[in-house]
């Protein structure tokens, strides 16, 4: 009997070693994680969107559902889902992330505006239009990624639909990725964004692209970059110093309207062709910083001690 005892122990034994190697014991917590990341990625069920058919074939979407995490399917139906119109319902107040699949190319005007619960927000390579105030009042999204063609429909210069895009969110940091072009007019406006980097393709910066970022300390801009617009970084008063890239050719004095203690503006090539302009200088003066324009030795266009009233020094 003793003999049976010892052989049944000896076996649990066994067993249970060749359990433990098996993987049965890993750290539970680590399991629940990767349920959790499990469960984050999985589609929401398709009873959770309404949709509706574009005139090229492809879907249009918006979330009705209750869940705080939303991951839009790329297709219904066999279908293809190409744009998102955003949150309906309770979820306006409710969701916390959205990830959008590789198939949607635009968002639309006002899709997750004013959804104050919303701080992660994955957007897809395959975006190629963010919409006007598409996520402005987000209050809660601190971070974004902008990938490289979300802005495309904007390049020529003309559509400026992109219009307040994430105005009056609670952007504190953006990642800007090669190959966008445009920054749209008061994408960021009132926002919390600190410092800013602009990639090697950006060509333009819209009208009040940066405006009213009273946290914004510095602006690292791009060689290749063309045209700053009116008011882009106008009423951000941590804003002390800039440098001008060698390539821009259109930078107007009222980029800077109300960005008080902005003290040099410091230029890398010559003078842009255009910077001062009489009316906007005089409708505007006394919100105009008096600062100090430094430019290299034997750079074209600028005139010394003053240009356009500024004073000049050499740098």
């Amino acid at each position: 009997m003793k003999k049976t005892i010892i052989y049944i122990l000896s076996v649990i034994m066994i067993l249970t070693t060749f359990s433990g190697c098996n993987g049965t014991s890993e750290d539970p917590d680590k399991e629940s994680e990767t349920k959790e990341e499990a469960a984050t990625e999985k589609e929401n069920p398709i009873t959770d969107f309404l949709y509706s058919t574009l005139d090229d074939g492809t879907l249009i979407i918006s979330y009705i559902g209750k869940d705080s995490n939303v991951v839009f399917p790329s297709e219904i139906n066999g279908v293809k889902v190409t744009s998102i119109s955003g949150i309906s319902g309770e979820g306006i107040y409710t969701v916390e992330s959205v990830t959008i699949p590789e198939t949607v190319t635009t968002i639309v005007s006002e899709a997750f505006k004013d959804c104050t619960s919303l701080s992660e927000v994955n957007l897809p390579d395959s975006l190629v239009k963010i919409d006007r105030e598409a996520f402005a009042g987000c209050t809660s999204l601190k971070h974004i990624y902008l990938p490289p063609n979300c802005f495309s429909d904007y390049i020529d210069g003309t559509d400026y639909s992109g219009y307040n895009i994430f105005g009056n969110s609670g952007l504190e940091t953006v990642e800007l990725s090669e190959g966008i072009e445009i920054l749209p007019d008061n994408i960021f406006y009132m926002t919390n964004i600190k410092e800013i980097t602009m990639p090697s393709t950006l060509k333009t910066i819209g009208f009040g692209a940066l405006m009213s970022c009273e946290k914004l300390e510095k602006v690292t801009l791009n060689e290749g970059l063309k045209t700053i617009d009116s008011c882009a970084f106008g009423g951000c008063p941590k804003l002390t110093e800039i440098i001008i890239p060698s390539t821009v050719d259109k930078l107007l004095e009222v980029a800077f309207r109300r960005s008080r203690n902005l003290k040099m503006v410091k230029f890398e090539g010559n003078a842009p062709t255009e910077f001062y302009i009489k009316s906007l200088h005089d409708d505007f003066k006394d919100e105009l910083p008096q600062f100090t324009v430094y430019y290299h030795e034997g750079a074209e266009g600028f005139t010394s001690p003053e240009w356009y009233g500024y004073k000049t020094e050499i740098w």
